[in-house]
């Protein structure tokens, strides 16, 4: 198991850097950025990707006052077996 990777990026939106780290396990990988949480917890993972009874989803808790996510995306699409050549 992954303990995590330390990232840094930058912002547009911002000033300075915005510190975040990604947490990878098995089957789920948690995006953590500096400032952001969810209701559950301060600090927590606003970001999570999983694979949930085989299928890739994207998980967001873009409302920090949400205890459920505001958004999940399936991400089988994003397979690179599903590119389609250009012809």
């Amino acid at each position: 198991m992954d303990d995590g990777r330390k990232i840094k990026v930058k912002s547009r939106h911002t000033r300075g850097d915005v510190n975040g780290f990604v947490h990878s396990f098995d089957r789920f990988a948690e995006i953590f950025i500096g400032g952001m949480g969810t209701a559950g917890r301060q600090n927590d993972a606003p970001i999570y990707i999983e694979c949930h009874e085989g299928e890739w989803r994207l998980i967001v808790w873009a409302d920090i006052n949400s205890h459920d996510p505001t958004h999940i995306i399936d991400m089988s699409g994003a397979f690179e077996s599903n590119r389609e050549e250009d012809e």
